[in-house]
């Protein structure tokens, strides 16, 4: 588990993984229908969708997603 501050998250993190955990975050909070893929959020970036997938399996990555989802929900 990891217990560093949201600010510390984003230290770990560069600009454009935390970029992408924004777009990942917002796609799972559209509507159905709407939600973007790893794949168009790849190409939305410019990287390969692998990129995307490594980093869901990175504990700094999801930290940080869980962070940002949290932040999301509790301001609807």
């Amino acid at each position: 588990m990891n217990n560093l501050s949201f600010e510390q998250l984003e230290l770990q993190l560069t600009p454009t993984q935390r970029k992408a955990a924004w777009l990942l975050v917002n796609g799972d909070l559209e509507a159905i229908g709407k939600k973007k893929t790893p794949e168009e959020t790849a190409a939305e970036l410019g990287i390969v969708p692998e990129t995307i997938y490594n980093w869901q399996n990175s504990d700094d990555f999801i930290a940080y997603f869980n962070a940002i989802s949290h932040q999301s929900i509790d301001s609807l």
